[in-house]
């Protein structure tokens, strides 16, 4: 299959069974009725989106990983939560958690005693644009806010400012569990609350 990504259309080659492992958007869009309907039936457009993005999934889809991490936490943050977002359109539930695993990743390799990593409101903003209520990305980006919450923390107060709405509320219910002490990080102990089952 060939995939036509971004403005300029540049064109991927992946193995149609490769591609189809685990997204529903590309099982559908491989189906002889939708490939029928293409003027180039082999050519899936994804003119829509990033070719970083795209080149990274299909990595993960011959390779199972994903980028390392890069050293700069709003950077990280924010290609992972596009990531997610991505995989979200392509209904690759597979994808998802793996970028929540990866997320989660950044968080503990960039953190030092003295600084707990939490997602920039850049990536918040992102996530809750492109996201359901109850997304597992929303959760775990909530929870990473309410567990490294700094009074003291004059960014941290500027970061909470720009919180707004389903973002806001979703922040307030991790806080408000936080109440009923548990032993570390939830997302450190199992990413299990915030996958999307698989089968």
């Amino acid at each position: 299959m060939k995939l036509a990504v971004g403005t300029d259309k540049t064109i991927l080659n992946v193995h149609q069974k490769i591609l189809c492992t685990s997204s529903k958007f590309f099982q559908n869009a491989s189906k002889p009725e939708w490939a029928s309907s293409r003027s180039a039936p082999d050519t899936i457009d994804l003119t829509d989106e990033s070719l970083g993005i795209v080149k990274s999934y299909v990595r993960w889809l011959y390779l199972g990983v994903l980028p390392k991490p890069g050293g700069s936490l709003d950077l990280d943050f924010n290609n992972l939560t596009n990531a997610y977002l991505f995989g979200e359109r392509m209904m690759d539930i597979k994808y998802k958690n793996a970028v929540l695993d990866q997320l989660i990743a950044v968080a503990f390799i960039l953190a030092t005693p003295k600084y707990q990593c939490y997602p920039p409101a850049e990536a918040l903003r992102v996530v809750y644009k492109g996201t359901s209520p109850g997304s597992g990305a929303r959760r775990l980006l909530a929870d990473f806010i309410a567990y490294n919450a700094k009074e003291d923390d004059p960014e941290w107060n500027q970061e909470m400012e720009s919180y707004k709405g389903e973002m806001w509320m979703d922040v307030m219910k991790a806080m408000t569990r936080l109440r009923k002490p548990e032993p570390g990080y939830p997302w450190m102990i199992s990413s299990a609350p915030y996958r999307q089952d698989e089968s």
